[in-house]
């Protein structure tokens, strides 16, 4: 490396914004950049040569020392070792002060023969753009709210032209079959504006209470038992694969109206009857239940907008029921997203849909006890 090289290595090791700390096999300090000066409020000279453990902050401490140990110990180079290397999201500063927020990185460094020889952290401080995706969920909330208010709007000033007409017939009819179905199509109509009201305080409910530790095994046995006489009445199986899975905390009672909106579209998707295969499962990041259906499927131009409020395809495919508001799948979207989960689905047209909900394992003992 020439010595132009190596000036502006220097030069870009100092004036970066990216953390550097460098440690040898024995996780101590090497080298401590000055963003690392700056963000840890202490100087190089007083981070050399000691253990990593000593001179990072309390808060962040045992969490990226151990990173740091775990990648001195990979030994060698090898396709298991990658997993040495580790992402880690930290956060510094007192509960009731200024918080950073930090996206850090822990790696082994080899030498030419593969040996493991020095760790390196890479940390960026994403306070920033952490305050900008929290804005951005507030926006997006506040517009999902604008377009919810404009569907309910819209569907209850339909339903109550409906009710004016119909009462308004029964009064000045004469023929008294006529006049008592208009009375029937009035009470349809209330119950539609029943079921609207019905899903808008699933909502509505979501800051009542505080959440129920579930093992998501047992709710689905119990929503199972709840409903599979109706299903058998409906030619439709229902099939359970279910395996051991830590408890992850997730609101019961919340569970089983996402299970049971996710229900109801499959049996209007599924007119004629059909299987619905309920699956749980976990993995070394999250505990996942995965919803499948044989019904018509789902136009991949539908899946954008699948869980936006009074979005409905039914009464094209399925069961052709115009009278459902297109409030269930947004139903479930809103309580899996608010007890901190993640939901998608996949589909083809003819093929069935699969809704996978995933909630991320909780990091405690009782995580590691299937």
């Amino acid at each position: 490396m020439s010595n132009l090289e190596k000036d502006f290595c220097r030069l870009l090791y100092d004036q970066t914004d990216i953390i550097i700390v460098g440690l040898d096999c024995h996780c101590r300090v090497v080298t401590w950049n000055a963003s690392a000066e700056r963000t840890f409020k202490l100087k190089q000279k007083d981070a050399l040569g000691k253990e990593v453990s000593e001179v990072l902050p309390k808060e962040i401490r045992a969490e990226l020392g151990q990173a740091c140990r775990r990648a001195i110990a990979t030994g060698t180079k090898s396709i298991e070792s990658g997993r040495a290397e580790v992402e880690l999201r930290l956060t510094l500063g007192s509960d009731d002060g200024p918080k950073l927020e930090l996206s850090a990185k822990v790696r082994p460094l080899y030498d030419a023969n593969g040996k493991t020889t020095a760790c390196v952290i890479w940390a960026e401080d994403i306070t920033r753009l952490r305050q900008l995706e929290r804005e951005l969920a507030a926006s997006e909330r506040l517009a999902s709210l604008g377009t919810l208010a404009g569907g309910v709007a819209h569907h209850f000033n339909n339903i109550l032209g409906g009710v004016s007409t119909f009462v308004d017939y029964a009064l000045e009819s004469d023929d008294p079959r006529a006049a008592r179905r208009a009375l029937q199509m009035t009470a349809q109509a209330a119950e539609r504006a029943a079921n609207i009201t019905k899903s808008l305080l699933a909502f509505a409910q979501k800051d009542a209470g505080g959440e129920d530790l579930a093992d998501l095994t047992e709710v689905v046995l119990t929503f199972a038992s709840l409903v599979e006489k109706s299903l058998a009445e409906k030619h439709i199986k229902l099939d359970l694969e279910l395996r051991p899975v830590p408890v992850v905390p997730v609101r019961v009672d919340w569970m089983h109206t996402v299970l049971g909106n996710l229900l109801d579209n499959a049996e209007d998707a599924m007119s004629n009857g059909g299987r619905v295969d309920i699956e749980v499962g976990s993995d070394q990041k999250t505990v996942w239940l995965r919803f499948t259906d044989e019904g018509v499927g789902i136009n991949p131009d539908d899946w954008e907008h699948i869980f936006e409020p009074f979005y409905t395809t039914k009464g094209l495919t399925g069961s052709g029921q115009q009278n459902k508001a297109g409030l269930g799948l947004a139903v479930v979207h809103g309580l899996v997203k608010e007890m901190h989960g993640e939901i998608d689905v996949s589909s083809t047209p003819g093929g069935g849909a699969t809704f996978r909900i995933r909630f991320a394992r909780p990091k405690t003992p009782e995580a590691d006890k299937p």
